[in-house]
């Protein structure tokens, strides 16, 4: 089965901070689409 997770974070760092990355690792998805509702403008 092909598996697509799409997830829109309040920050990035707030989100790793809280456990995203370990959850993300356990979902055994094949695409990952993330959008962060705080992105920090390119320099």
């Amino acid at each position: 089965m092909f598996r697509v997770i799409s997830v829109y974070l309040n920050g990035i760092r707030s989100a790793a901070s809280k456990g995203f990355y370990p959850w993300l690792a356990s979902q055994d998805a094949n695409v990952i689409c993330l959008q962060d509702s705080r992105p920090r403008p390119l320099t």
